[in-house]
């Protein structure tokens, strides 16, 4: 990473956002953490979260509450769409991270940041449509048309759930800190399916 990337990453408060930040610092870049509140049921939670993480790894943080969007949502993300959250199909918010890209393409035009950060990783089964390579070079093709220097990153796109916790002990990342339900701002829930991806990458790490 050269030392004069200059990236926002976008920031759940959650571990696999937390790992990239992390990584991205370590290799040399400016990192400023940016949180979207989209309507998201576990906002608040995520927001505490991510302000405590932030606060560890004394990183500037932004926080853009942007909930009226909430009402486009789809899915047991959101209240109004409430089922059970224990199917990947239930979570699952069809353009929700397109929106978030841009919504953090332009946040970096505005810090003058030449770079974008998300925490995608592997998923232990078929990867949702948006989170994949394709996808991210896909819409960077389209933001550099008005950001020619704009570079999206995914720094830990190849490691999955248990290799973040590895790369979080690595890089010291209060990972007990952050905050990864879909269902509840309360804690985890144990139900959803960050819930459960958590859940057993961390009884493979600390067994």
């Amino acid at each position: 990473m050269c030392s004069e990337t200059r990236v926002v990453v976008l920031f759940s408060g959650g571990v696999d956002s937390a790992v990239t930040a992390a990584v991205l610092a370590r290799d040399g870049a400016e990192v400023h953490l940016l949180f979207v509140n989209y309507g998201q049921r576990a906002a608040s939670g995520e927001e505490r979260a991510a302000r405590r993480v932030a606060d560890y790894m004394r990183l500037p943080l932004s926080c853009l509450d942007l909930h009226a969007l909430g009402c486009l949502g789809q899915g047991s993300l959101f209240e109004s769409h409430a089922g059970s959250g224990e199917g990947f199909g239930e979570s699952y918010f069809p353009h929700r991270n397109l929106l978030l890209l841009v919504i953090g393409a332009q946040f970096a035009r505005r810090l003058n940041y030449n770079a974008l950060a998300v925490g995608f990783i592997k998923p232990y089964g078929s990867p949702y449509p948006d989170t994949t390579r394709q996808f991210l070079s896909t819409v960077e093709g389209i933001l550099v048309l008005e950001s020619e220097d704009l570079r999206l990153l995914a720094p830990i796109i190849e490691c999955d759930k248990v290799g973040v916790m590895r790369l979080a002990e690595k890089t010291g990342v209060p990972w007990r800190l952050t905050h990864s339900c879909d269902l509840s701002s309360a804690g985890r829930c144990g139900k959803c399916p960050s819930c459960l991806d958590l859940e057993y990458a961390i009884r493979e790490v600390y067994r």
